[in-house]
């Protein structure tokens, strides 16, 4: 958890990490509603990922990657909510889920890799949706 991590070496960087996720999470509301969701869900995801890859360096690469990754659960909702058939309870489960697993993973795997473990996730992740649309489907039928 990254709040733990943090709160042990610099406690005061909690703060500006509740900040910057907040800050992401306007700023993506906004940004859903200008531009083409999946694009900027695309782009922010892929610029948190290399941002949380270099947040060893310098806290500031932690606090993007972080305000990045967060301003991505607008769009994803929303989303979600379009591709479950209006569920907005079950498509929040799905997204924040989804946020906290990619989020991860920079921190589990440090020295592999990540291309495979993230696109090996992501298609897992595809064949669960797909799973869970079908039985959405049928349930209504």
């Amino acid at each position: 958890d990254i709040f733990q991590l943090v709160y042990y070496e610099s406690p005061m960087w909690m703060l500006w990490i509740a900040l910057a996720a907040a800050a992401g999470k306007l700023i993506g509301g906004l940004m859903a509603e200008r531009f083409n969701k999946v694009n900027y869900i695309s782009a922010s995801l892929l610029s948190s990922l290399v941002l949380l890859q270099f947040s060893q360096k310098h806290p500031v690469f932690l606090l993007g990657g972080i305000a990045l990754l967060q301003s991505t659960l607008p769009a994803c909702v929303v989303l979600f909510n379009r591709f479950l058939g209006n569920q907005p309870a079950m498509s929040n489960a799905v997204v924040l889920g989804l946020a906290i697993v990619l989020g991860s993973f920079p921190y589990q795997f440090p020295d592999v890799e990540l291309f495979y473990w993230i696109g090996g996730t992501l298609g897992l992740l595809v064949l669960l949706f797909w799973f869970i649309k079908r039985k959405v489907r049928s349930s209504l039928n």
